[in-house]
């Protein structure tokens, strides 16, 4: 609960930067993150939170939150207003405002699957973007634009600034001493922020990226990172000098609020396993579906592309509280699609389902309880998408926790991480025996035939939930671990410190710099053909008016890209380089074409190169 004291009131940004800086004990934290998928929202501002249960903010300190820019569709995490009323109850002034440029993925509507095409023309046209926008919607010039957070307020319309712009207003506010000794950088996937900072000389150890993607990066075989495809994963991964707290799936704990969902339902470390059992199911019961009420609820999901949420069982399921027969069901845009053939099967009365409750995972699926922590509890069945939380979670109780639960890995299609943290799972000793994924020639209705196939498990009765609660009360957490490295300048581990110093390598490397640019140039060159561009084109590789090549026109982009020695020369990279470049001839003859005359066919083929590329390039979605 909050405190009913009145929350310190805050005048304007420029106002309490002027007062922490005469402070000689004031922080001032800077945060930015990316809003793909809301896992790495979650994970930052536990780290905040974290700190602040430990008192490394006080009165007087700030928080600058560069919010991401709403991803989806989807509002706002009401998480991030919670911690911005607990920082001001503390008298810790919350300044905010959107971001630009931090990594932000798409998903195909049709598939689900990651839409990198999209990803890396979003990262390659920023420069020529902010050219083209309409002087009305330009960012704001400092932060005495930006605004304070006050209870109530719409966080979901704040002023835009760049990351430049952000730390160039702090150079001009804050002393050298403030700067150097007192200001803090942390982000999940922010790398314009990290940059933006290194820029005006926020030293490294004050500045620190929480990071999930590294798990893409080849460890042993490390010259493979400096191949042209991992040119965007090098950029997204920052390699800036910050700090880094790497997340590799199940190594700590994450399921902390574990712990409120077992004592809503009385369920403490003494109990035995079979007891819980009985008591969540019979809380799943409270909110089963009826058969007719679940197919009129997947009818309408299916006319509007919601997904299915609820509780379903066969109507003539027997109440069998002595086995592990609760399966949850976490995955995205497949939801619907599992939700109709799970229905189907009910109907059929078929034997591996009817001896099972289903629970497909949303808000109010089992009221206000957190459902897939309710199903952890039971040691539940899963069939989810290969994210990073949900893997997590299940490789850390199945290494802490003497689980016998199965998880059906369904990755987002095209998604890099997600394939990663499925091979993560199927070669790690904890988990390895338990994880099920889609064999080739096999389609989705059959793959969960086969899953549902092994009959659920009966519950050993001698087993008490002491392992459950050791597991989800370990203070081992990566908010801890983050705090610590940031705040308490604790030493990294040895692959910490290995996997920063390769993330530096790798962000040097002039071959995946110049891999970026030719990027730059095949992406704003498309979006110049789209717009019917016949004249002078130029290319921005930066906001720098220096950092630019104009061509004559797209046909002379086109015999740039296609001969080595003028590539080399715009790229800065040597001849015998560019030839590897992906789609280069074919990317030539585009452009080469489009620059004498746009034709019918000219966006089908772009579309074609532009997915080509996506799917060469590890984006690290």
């Amino acid at each position: 609960m909050f405190s009913t004291k009145p929350a310190t009131t805050f005048s304007d940004p420029l106002t309490v930067l002027q007062a922490a800086n005469h402070n000689r004990g004031a922080k001032v934290l800077v945060v930015g993150y990316s809003p793909t998928g809301g896992g790495h929202t979650g994970r930052l501002l536990n780290i905040i939170g974290h700190a602040l249960e430990k008192g490394a903010f006080t009165s007087g300190c700030v928080v600058i939150f560069h919010v991401p820019p709403v991803w989806e569709n989807i509002p706002r995490r009401a998480e991030l207003e919670v911690l911005c009323r607990k920082l001001l109850q503390k008298g810790i002034a919350v300044v905010l405002a959107e971001a630009t440029r931090p990594v932000y993925g798409y998903l195909d509507d049709k598939t689900g699957g990651s839409n990198d095409a999209m990803i890396l023309e979003r990262l390659a046209c920023y420069p020529l973007r902010n050219r083209m926008k309409p002087q009305g919607n330009s960012c704001v010039d400092g932060l005495e634009q930006c605004v304070i957070y006050q209870p109530g307020m719409d966080i979901h319309s704040l002023p835009l600034i760049e990351s430049k712009v952000l730390f160039s207003s702090l150079l001009r506010v804050l002393s050298r001493e403030t700067l150097f000794n007192r200001v803090y950088v942390l982000t999940d996937m922010d790398f314009a922020l990290q940059k933006a900072a290194a820029c005006i000389g926020i030293p490294g150890h004050h500045r620190l990226d929480q990071q999930n993607h590294a798990i893409l990066l080849e460890t042993i075989h490390t010259q493979i990172n400096f191949l042209p495809k991992y040119a965007l994963l090098a950029k997204v991964l920052g390699g800036t000098g910050e700090k880094i707290s790497h997340i590799a799936p199940g190594e700590k704990n994450t399921l902390g609020n574990m712990i409120d969902t077992a004592a809503r339902l009385q369920i403490n470390a003494g109990i035995p396993v079979a007891v819980a059992q009985e008591r969540i199911m019979k809380e799943i019961e409270k909110h089963l579906l009826s058969a007719n009420a679940a197919a009129a609820k997947l009818q309408n999901c299916l006319k509007t592309g919601a997904a299915f949420v609820g509780a379903i069982c066969s109507e003539n399921v027997t109440r069998d509280y002595s086995k592990k027969n609760i399966v949850y069901i976490y995955a995205h845009k497949k939801t619907n699609s599992i939700a109709q053939h799970i229905q189907t099967r009910l109907a059929q009365n078929h034997p591996d389902y009817s001896c099972r409750v289903f629970i497909f995972c949303g808000s109010g699926a089992t009221g206000n309880l957190n459902t897939l922590h309710l199903c952890y509890l039971a040691d539940a069945d899963g069939i989810t998408t290969a994210g990073a939380g949900t893997c997590g979670e299940f490789r850390y109780l199945h290494r802490q926790v003497a689980c016998q639960a199965r998880l059906l890995v369904l990755p987002v299609e095209g998604h890099n991480e997600q394939a990663a943290n499925l091979a993560y799972l199927s070669t790690s000793e904890a988990t390895k025996e338990y994880i099920y994924s889609m064999r080739a020639q096999e389609n989705l209705q059959q793959l969960l035939d086969r899953y549902l196939s092994i009959a659920p498990v009966a519950i050993d009765k001698k087993q008490t939930m002491s392992d459950y609660f050791h597991a989800i009360t370990c203070e081992k957490t990566y908010a801890a671990q983050a705090f610590e490295l940031l705040f308490n300048q604790v030493s990294p581990s040895q692959q910490i410190t290995f996997l920063q110093q390769l993330e530096v390598n790798m962000y040097q490397s002039p071959l995946l710099k110049g891999t970026r640019r030719y990027l730059k140039m095949v992406f704003q060159g498309m979006l110049l053909a789209e717009k019917g561009r016949q004249d002078a084109v130029d290319i921005w590789f930066s906001d720098k008016e220096i950092n630019s090549h104009r061509f004559d026109n797209l046909w002379d982009l086109g015999m740039t890209i296609g001969n080595n020695t003028l590539l080399a020369n715009v790229l800065g990279l040597p001849k015998e380089e560019v030839a590897g470049l992906p789609l280069r001839l074919q990317i030539a003859s585009f452009f080469k074409q489009v620059g004498k005359r746009w034709s019918s066919n000219s966006l089908i083929e772009m579309n074609k190169l532009k997915e080509e590329l996506g799917g060469f390039m590890i984006t690290g979605f």
